[in-house]
């Protein structure tokens, strides 16, 4: 499995997890007195715990972890302290995991799959150095075993050791010069090197040794991915996961371009993917979240958050992301708190007062007191709403009492002119009266109501329009008529 690959991109994107403890199954029963002492049947009693889910449907892993304890205890043997390694592995306990696994490989150094067991925490550790001394010892003992040598050159290159790296690479190729996975290996220790071309060519060649490796689409994706093309980038990691659906790292890589595209779908998918492969990561895990948060699954990040926290207590981006979580998008601010007074709690007399967290926390606080001011103007305005709304409705009666009165008048106008015009004005607010919203419009439509009214002023009830007399009342110097 080739590390070095996804853990650039992992370094890029900071995410996380590990597996939780369950309750203890009911249905397990208590060892007796005498048999508490046999570290067989301790040993299977920690069997049994794994193999009976408790209330959540998982494992017991802590039960079983504790039992298999007991047993070695009781009788060092390769294979229970294998099991107890593995176990703290799905509690992610990696010192205890790592503790377990040295000691079955002391046990019985022919345990391979305890040793490659103990690089892997190692590796997961950042114990480059000790992964090179492990492989070395195997090789030694192995000389033509081309696979460990070849698990060689990535320890080397993981410990920046390039030249012995590869100088294992060209021992290799002396023997075999149709390795596809030295020129994998070899991609891999040009690419930390920032040697992007070298890296590609020697995928190129791996790729035209064999097309069937995800491993090498992998490398040739992330190597794009540094070049910005990622274009070719997905189509690399995509074909990798097509000749193996569960690859980590090319779903892990996936994963983190979809979440940094905004495709949380795909991200959801990729690291539901690579938490299968690989139940450990709490990368994959925190990636995992990260796209239930960006579904709208706000309920399940938060619970994936809370598991990630209890089985790694002294974990940082957990607490941090879950506050992000309820800060940002839930606005659940205490809950925001609470993530960030959890982490203090778990560390104190380990942070100072200048550590991050305090700064998080007054952002909360910030956030809090500008979301009390929002909620105050989504307060106010609707009480405006509400009071302009109460006053147009207000006017619409009015306006529809206006409207009778005007309409009674048009009625009784005998200028046909006058009464033309004023019908007009009348039917129009009539039409719009009878509309939805009509309310908001009222102040508008009394305007037309007001004009219609002001022609109707130079009407007269059932006789002449205009005066109909003479100036003055008295004598004329010509009948001039009194204007309308």
């Amino acid at each position: 499995m080739n590390t070095l690959r996804i853990t650039t991109l992992i370094a890029i994107m900071g995410l996380g997890l590990g597996a939780a403890a369950c309750k203890k199954s009911p249905e397990v029963t208590a060892l007796s007195e005498e048999e508490a002492q046999n570290p067989v049947a301790v040993f299977q009693k920690g069997v049994e715990y794994l193999r009976t889910p408790g209330a959540d449907g998982t494992p017991n892993y802590e039960q079983a972890y504790q039992q298999f304890v007991k047993s070695a205890e009781l009788q060092p043997n390769a294979k229970v302290h294998f099991n107890a390694a593995w176990t703290a592995e799905r509690l992610g306990n990696l010192e205890s995991a790592e503790k377990h696994y040295r000691k079955a490989f002391e046990l019985d150094p022919a345990y391979d799959k305890a040793m490659f067991s103990l690089a892997r925490v190692l590796n997961e550790e950042g114990k480059n150095a000790e992964v090179v001394a492990l492989y070395q010892t195997a090789v030694e003992k192995k000389p033509n075993d081309i696979g460990l040598r070849n698990d060689l050159i990535l320890a080397l290159s993981n410990a920046k050791d390039y030249e012995a790296a590869e100088a294992q690479a060209q021992e290799i190729l002396r023997r075999d010069p149709e390795n596809a996975a030295v020129y994998r290996a070899l991609s891999t220790m040009y690419f930390d090197q920032d040697k992007l071309a070298l890296s590609q060519l020697a995928n190129e060649k791996a790729l035209s040794i064999t097309d069937a490796d995800p491993g090498i689409y992998n490398n040739m994706g992330v190597t794009y991915v540094l070049q910005k093309d990622n274009e070719r980038a997905i189509e690399r990691f995509q074909t990798a996961i097509k000749l193996n659906p569960k690859h980590f790292e090319a779903n892990m890589n996936l994963g983190f371009i979809a979440l940094d595209s905004g495709d949380y779908g795909l991200a959801l998918t990729s690291f539901q993917n690579a938490t299968e492969a690989n139940p450990q990561s709490m990368d994959a895990k925190l990636g995992l979240a990260v796209a239930l948060r960006g579904t709208g699954d706000f309920e399940g990040a938060d619970r994936l958050y809370r598991e990630i926290i209890k089985a790694n207590p002294k974990g940082r981006r957990a607490y941090f992301n879950g506050a992000t979580l309820h800060e940002k998008y839930t606005k659940e601010f205490k809950k925001a708190q609470k993530y960030l007074d959890d982490f203090i709690a778990a560390h104190v007399g380990e942070i100072g007062p200048d550590h991050e967290v305090y700064e998080r926390k007054a952002r909360i606080d910030k956030s809090i007191a500008d979301e009390k001011a929002r909620q105050e103007e989504l307060a106010r305005i609707a009480k405006e709403e509400e009071e302009r709304r109460k006053r147009n409705e207000q006017l619409l009666n009015d306006l529809k009492a206006q409207l009778a009165a005007t309409e009674a008048r048009v009625a009784q106008c005998n200028d046909e002119m006058v009464k033309e015009m004023a019908g007009m004005y009348v039917e129009q607010v009539k039409a719009a009266v009878g509309e939805e919203g009509a309310a908001s419009m009222a102040g508008d439509l009394k305007t037309f109501l007001d004009d219609a009214n002001l022609q109707l002023d130079t009407c007269t009830p059932g006789g002449d329009a205009g005066g109909g007399g003479e100036a003055g009342g008295g004598e004329s110097d010509g009948g001039e008529e009194a204007p309308q």
